[in-house]
């Protein structure tokens, strides 16, 4: 059974839904978390610890963190790594329970490492990679849905529409729910329009409201590394990135009457579509101190990155009539280029081994 508090929260859920929906779109804090944020990607031993390699070199992967793993390598080494992305996503309401599932199979990495000795007592030699690790997975796919008594996305729409008049209506939402019959002018008891001031046509009776997000898309950076091995003591590297990455999202939101009731208007879709594309560029810098066979100590700095995006973004609502085949359209299709810097991050690192036990701590 529900309490009035799961009551409360379901209500809540869909008002964010309602409201996120119509948010007028534009480049945000959303975006910004969404192209600085790395997931857990690479080769199987970098993912089993949890991307903690910082003080242990010797891993490709790890040379979009700390580049001064290069130092270790005394041979060449080819790397390929083939990779398994399942996302799983449950929604919970009052009236239903959703599972979404998304499958991919990608390249982890793929690169290789040449190793140079050098003639040099302390200088033991110098290392130079080349490749791409995938840094970012953004395959995913959510559902939710509900039966709402409570509120409607028109409501939402005419709080930012009443107190215009017809004549100056500009707010994309506002037109296109306008010119699809969402809303019509108030009409006072006397029959008059009541200009500026607008009604929903839907009904107050409950109804089905659902939303499907699908994304799609990742981030890959191409790296040239370099580092050396100070008398097998201190191992230095840097690394020049060049990230790429391709975003798309679908979504579409849904309400539906769910009985026979006088106003005409049925069924509503609003749909919002996204797709991006970067590039950018930074540069990483970072050390290795074996203070013994058993203890290391990594540090790492990454200046920021630097992204050009373009994007296009397309919306459009639908309105569908219950005494008509008769459906309205309207939507808009928006092109951005913009620039995005990244923060500036620092990562410090330690390991150790304890008997068969390799321990790694990175703090970020």
């Amino acid at each position: 059974m529900l309490t009035q508090e799961d009551k409360m929260k379901n209500k809540l859920l869909i008002i964010a839904i309602a409201i996120n929906t119509i948010t007028a779109h534009a480049q945000n804090e959303v975006d910004a978390l969404r192209y600085a944020t790395q997931n857990l990607s690479g080769t199987a031993r970098y993912a089993a610890m949890g991307g903690a390699f910082g003080s242990l070199g010797g891993e490709f992967s790890a040379l979009s963190s700390n580049p001064a793993g290069i130092g270790m390598y005394q041979f060449g080494e080819i790397t390929f790594t083939p990779s398994f992305n399942l996302n799983t996503t449950k929604s919970y309401t009052n009236t239903s329970n959703l599972s979404s599932y998304e499958s991919r199979l990608s390249i982890g990495n793929l690169g290789l490492i040449f190793t140079m000795p050098q003639n040099n007592l302390d200088w033991k030699r110098i290392n130079l990679a080349i490749g791409w690790n995938q840094l970012a997975n953004y395959d995913n796919t959510i559902q939710i849905e509900t039966i709402n008594s409570q509120n409607s996305i028109a409501d939402r729409i005419l709080e930012i529409t009443n107190g215009t008049i017809q004549e100056d209506l500009t707010n994309p939402y506002s037109l296109m729910a306008w010119n699809t019959f969402l809303i019509d002018p108030l009409v006072n008891n006397n029959g008059d329009t009541i200009n500026g001031e607008y009604i929903s046509n839907f009904s107050t009776s409950p109804k089905l409201q659902s939303k499907d997000i699908t994304r799609a898309g990742d981030m890959k950076e191409f790296i040239i590394a370099l580092g050396g091995s100070y008398k097998e003591k201190l191992y230095l590297g840097a690394t020049i990135g060049i990230p790429t990455f391709e975003y798309y999202e679908y979504s579409e939101y849904m309400e539906h009457e769910t009985s026979d009731t006088s106003n005409n208007l049925r069924q509503m879709f609003f749909s919002e579509e996204i797709s991006a594309y970067g590039t950018g560029y930074n540069l990483k810098a970072g050390f290795i101190y074996r203070f013994s066979e058993k203890i290391k100590l990594g540090g790492s700095i990454h200046t920021p990155t630097f992204f050009n995006i373009e994007e296009d973004y397309n919306t459009s609502m639908t309105t569908l009539a219950k005494d008509t085949t008769r459906n309205d359209n309207m939507g808009y299709f928006n092109p951005f280029n913009y620039n995005l810097v990244t923060p500036l991050k620092a990562s410090i690192s330690a390991s150790t081994n304890f008997k068969n036990l390799l321990i790694g701590a990175e703090y970020e």
